[in-house]
């Protein structure tokens, strides 16, 4: 009797392979999705300093805070800068404003929830806060 060689693989190998992508995806897909939250904070951080440096350059050339409309004009009321549509991660605005203090909010868009932070606020004497987390946590990672 004569013996084929088996070709292609059995159904047994078949599910094993699929199991083992199925662990490996359920293992990377949580730590991708995390990764991508946190660079997504980091660009809303990156912006909120921006422009709380901007608040200051103009307070120090005209000893007021600019008002929400001339935050605006300025272009720092989205993260990552200048994105739109589906790149825009953040709403930043100019929650509180007064000749003297300012607070400065960047919001998660309706396609960028950030279930551990919420928002990120920083105000005039540097404070930082957040909305779900602790401000620590959220703002030094």
């Amino acid at each position: 009797m004569i013996q084929r060689r088996q070709k292609g693989m059995t159904l047994i190998e078949l599910v094993i392979v699929f199991a083992v992508v199925a662990i490996l995806g359920g293992i990377a897909y949580p730590s991708y999705i995390a990764y991508m939250q946190r660079g997504n904070r980091a660009a809303a951080k990156a912006v909120l300093d921006q422009a709380a440096q901007y608040m200051e350059r103009q307070f120090t050339t005209t000893n007021v805070y600019p008002d929400s409309v001339q935050f605006a004009a300025a272009g720092y009321n989205v993260a990552p800068l200048g994105s739109s549509g589906p790149t825009k991660k953040y709403d930043v605005t100019l929650t509180a404003a007064t000749p003297t203090a300012f607070t400065l909010r960047a919001t998660p868009t309706s396609g960028s929830v950030d279930p551990k932070c919420g928002w990120l606020a920083l105000d005039n004497l540097g404070n930082r806060a957040s909305e779900l987390g602790v401000a620590r946590e959220c703002w030094d990672r």
